[in-house]
């Protein structure tokens, strides 16, 4: 039997080994991890061992492989109560998609991404972390929907995200985004 803070090493050992660049090592030790959280019954650490074996798989050329991961990281954080978790395997599903020519399934999981990052920023108004995710999501959103050709909602987004981060003293993020506004005309449709 294993317990908690086994697992917890192994998913500190993938962590070393994705800023190392070794995702074998890092796909392996989630892999891992996921099994024994399984057997031990903490879907909260399989949600975390799940996302991440999804941020390696999702690098591959194939679709399938990251976005079955995604789909797991999220159930199991929403079985194990992680909203955090789930919201970041909702990102990672929007980007797959979107890498994937997918822009319908992937704004629909960026929506998803969005209203959790919210949720979690409105119960933690003192949190930075949560206030840097909703700021993010919506950045994103803006971008997508400018790429789309939905110029003016994209400003709205946009302009939000950027008075978000100014608000956080992230000046060099607002700055990009008053760039990307100011571009916005060039890459909307």
């Amino acid at each position: 039997m294993t317990d908690r803070d086994t697992i917890t090493a192994l998913l500190d050992r993938a962590d070393a080994a994705r800023r190392s660049g070794d995702d074998q090592e890092a796909l392996s030790a989630c892999l891992e991890a996921s099994r024994q959280a399984r057997e031990l019954f903490a879907p909260d650490l399989e949600a975390r061992a799940m996302l991440g074996v999804a941020q390696i798989r999702a690098l591959g050329d194939e679709l399938r492989p990251g976005r079955d991961a995604f789909d797991e990281a999220i159930a199991r954080a929403v079985e194990g109560g992680v909203p955090v978790i789930e919201a970041e395997a909702w990102f990672g599903l929007a980007s797959t998609f979107f890498d994937h020519g997918r822009s319908k399934d992937g704004h629909d999981a960026l929506l998803e991404a969005m209203a959790l990052c919210r949720e979690i920023s409105e119960a933690s108004p003192d949190d930075r972390t949560a206030k840097a995710r909703l700021a993010r999501a919506i950045r994103l959103y803006g971008e997508h929907i400018g790429v789309l050709g939905s110029e003016s909602d994209a400003r709205q987004a946009l302009e939000l995200a950027r008075i978000m981060y100014a608000d956080l003293g992230e000046a060099a993020i607002a700055q990009s985004i008053t760039a990307d506004i100011a571009a916005l005309r060039e890459y909307s449709r």
